[in-house]
């Protein structure tokens, strides 16, 4: 919890590993996921700065989701800002995350029913994104005068 120590009783005997590279990071999700075949599917992150134009191209229309997008948008903008922004601009039907990778207006998510809709890590990415705690509630009030 916020706020709460962490403390290691023994520093001798203590064992931890540091995930400081998407590869250490993917072994990790391969080995707890029991080498599951979507995991492997995903393998081409690793390499992804590496591929060509249109092998992205090809990956991005096979492997098109959230989670993809949110790595393009962090990691090749060029491509996200070329690619994925235009198709996500011509869906009909947007989600949060739809509006947050287009930096669309994201207030009215701070309304209680919209909010409590949202999963953590939707309410962490509207907290960078409104430099908001996460509880709307402050806003909610603040919307209707007393």
């Amino acid at each position: 919890m916020l706020g709460d120590k962490f403390d290691i009783d023994d520093l001798a005997t203590a064992k931890f590993e540091i995930y400081d590279t998407l590869s250490k990071v993917y072994g990790l999700l391969q080995t707890l996921s029991g080498q599951n075949f979507v995991v492997e599917d995903f393998n081409f992150i690793l390499k992804w700065e590496h591929l060509s134009v249109e092998d992205k191209l090809a990956k991005y229309d096979k492997y098109a989701s959230h989670e993809l997008n949110f790595f393009v948008y962090k990691k090749d903008r060029n491509f996200f800002d070329s690619v994925v922004a235009p198709f996500l601009r011509n869906k009909k039907e947007k989600t949060f995350l739809d509006h947050w990778f287009l930096e669309d207006d994201l207030s009215a998510y701070l309304l209680p029913h919209r909010f409590e809709a949202l999963n953590v890590f939707e309410k962490i990415l509207l907290g960078t994104r409104t430099n908001r705690s996460l509880n709307p509630l402050p806003f909610y009030f603040n919307c209707y005068p007393f």
